[in-house]
């Protein structure tokens, strides 16, 4: 057993939802009593003891809309990538990424979003994922390594017409099989940690018959996981080439809809297609961060809200942090209706309410909440407040105060994960060093992405009268490379460097390259020089080692020298590190 004590529980109980110096009894996977500190130690005394150290106990975190496969994208670069447009951003980044995502690359970026979320007392998660390089197989890979680091984890695949009929029957599928695997899972084995909805893209990438495909292959069996009017390009496309109808329109004629079926961001919906999926009892989930970075709108919550219409709240990848999220939506919201006394009972409502809903619908057990009988899913957050704390207020705590970085103990499923800011059980370093490994090989294919006719590029020499010096290759961490041409006669250097280390291989011509080091003997003599001559026709390489200064002389009287010049550090030119003295 375990006892999560020593803090104050915020049960999300609405009978019990405070309890001060408090305590959260743990049996298997289930908590058993939630109740005072000192009722619950003398009750359970062979209990294992979890220290809140005085902070906020409280049930996990829920995100009902996230992309694993973004995973290995923070801090990418792709080349040409310069969106004016939603739709231009999926083209140039995120289905670039998607196309060259191996089951390996998949597993990565499992791993990165797994680990930040439970560092973020994220203890659920529902994904959208897409992998078109490599789609069979794909949910399972995901599902292993969310077994493996133990996150609650709904899947599904994103099904799309994009890249061809025989990528979109794969993707039909693996979320049929994995929906197979998922039911039966749950049936033979009581397992209650994985689950599946079935994946859609988006209407703009799905034909009438691929829509009717994944209503035939999933069977009833769960629910569609699609995102809708996102952009505005997603409504032009339905009006325009689908017969004239809105998107949501399209679903209901496909079947696609219902109260196990979850609509992602809605910015651009109509009144008419709110009242489809008012009377089809579909959720929705608002991914407010997402929205703005994406520039594609602010989704009417407010009006979903009076309406009736259950929204959910994610992150669609963009942060795992869902406090985040919850502040962004509030801000968006305001702004939007140019109204600052709006939005406060929404936000907490999809957080605490509906995502506990959706989740408790799909993995059968009571989620969200810490009372008897619930799920083992308990957060401890790191915040001593300067101001009073109660039931009351703690929404307002959380809103102003707190952040997922807040998190210093992690319990999902019964299992401490994440303790005083350290993984238990998890090898942190190595699944870092595996995961950087796939993402260089990630980054890598997206060179593939020049433009035929852009290969060669010039590169900008630096000319005086004795000849030229032309940077090939610099990096931030391994030092630049550079290419120096020298007329017949003329000797460069004469200088030394503090810690700069310096590789010469003359390539063409033939060349004296002296070396002496910096100062005195014991006798206040100068050093002895060094002396090479190399030449192209027989290749030897010189190191130019700190404190020795340096030359290197053409002895040609007719030829130029080349020389290739490999220097640990690029060079700064606020910061030189040359110093001249002659060899």
């Amino acid at each position: 057993m375990l006892l999560v004590a020593n803090g104050s529980v915020f049960t999300r109980n609405a009978q019990t939802p405070f309890i001060p110096n408090g305590a959260v009894a743990i049996d298997g996977d289930t908590i058993v009593e939630v109740g005072p500190e000192r009722e619950l130690k003398a009750k359970y005394p062979d209990a294992e003891y979890v220290d809140a150290q005085g902070n906020l106990i409280m049930p996990g975190l829920i995100n009902c809309h996230t992309h694993i496969y973004s995973g290995l994208a923070r801090g990418l670069a792709i080349k040409g990538c310069n969106p004016t447009n939603f739709l231009e951003n999926l083209e140039q980044q995120w289905w670039k990424i998607d196309d060259n995502l191996t089951l390996d690359g998949t597993k990565a970026s499992a791993y990165a979003t797994i680990l930040d979320s439970i560092r973020d007392g994220v203890t659920t998660i529902f994904d959208h994922h897409a992998s078109f390089c490599e789609i069979p197989g794909s949910l399972f890979t995901i599902k292993d390594a969310a077994q493996e680091l133990g996150m609650r984890s709904c899947l599904c695949y994103e099904v799309s017409d994009r890249r061809g009929q025989e990528k979109c029957d794969q993707a039909i599928a693996e979320n049929a099989e994995f929906a197979q695997w998922a039911a039966k899972e749950r049936r033979d084995n009581d397992n209650h940690m994985i689950a599946a909805m079935f994946g859609g893209h988006a209407t703009f990438t799905l034909s009438d018959e691929t829509m009717d495909k994944m209503a035939e292959a999933n069977n009833g069996l769960t629910g569609f996981h699609i995102h809708v009017c996102e952009g505005m390009n997603d409504v032009w496309d339905s009006r325009l080439n689908r017969g004239g109808i809105s998107p949501v329109e399209r679903l209901l004629q496909h079947n696609l809809l219902g109260p196990d079926t979850m609509l992602g961001h809605c910015i651009h919906v109509t009144p008419a297609e709110m009242d489809i999926v008012k009377e089809s009892g579909t959720w929705l989930v608002n991914n407010p961060e997402s929205n703005m970075g994406n520039a594609v709108g602010c989704a009417p919550v407010l009006e979903f809200f009076r309406r009736g219409i259950p929204v959910c709240m994610g992150t669609d990848a963009y942060t795992h942090d869902m406090l985040e999220s919850l502040k962004v939506f509030l801000i968006i919201q305001r702004h939007n209706a140019a109204m600052p006394n709006v939005g406060w009972c929404e936000a907490m409502t999809m957080l605490f309410e509906n995502n506990a809903k959706m989740a408790s619908k799909y993995f059968d057990r009571k989620l969200g909440v810490l009372e008897a009988g619930a799920a083992a899913d308990v957060i401890v957050m790191d915040y001593k407040p300067f101001t009073p704390l109660s039931e009351e207020n703690i929404d307002g705590h959380m809103l102003f105060g707190m952040m997922g970085k807040n998190c210093r103990t992690t319990i999902i499923n019964g299992k401490v994960l994440y303790k005083d800011r350290e993984f238990v059980g998890i090898d942190e370093e190595k699944i870092n060093a595996w995961t950087m490994a796939e993402s260089k090989k990630l980054w890598s294919t997206f060179l593939s992405y020049y433009e035929p006719g852009h290969f060669a590029y010039g590169l900008k020499p630096n000319v005086d009268d004795r000849g030229s010096f032309t940077e090939f290759l610099r990096t931030p961490e391994r030092g630049q490379v550079s290419i120096n041409i020298s007329k017949p006669g003329i000797t460069k250097g004469n200088h030394w460097h503090m810690s700069k280390w310096e590789r010469f291989l003359v390539v063409s011509g033939t060349a004296s390259i002296k070396l002496r080091k910096v100062g005195e003997d014991a006798g206040g003599n100068p050093f002895p020089v060094d002396e090479y001559v190399v030449s192209g026709s027989d290749m030897h390489a010189v190191e130019m080692i700190p404190g020795y200064t340096h030359s290197i002389t053409n002895l040609s009287d007719t030829e130029d020298l080349v020389t290739v010049m490999w220097a640990n550090e690029p060079f700064d030119p606020e910061s030189p590190d040359t110093y001249y003295e002659e060899v």
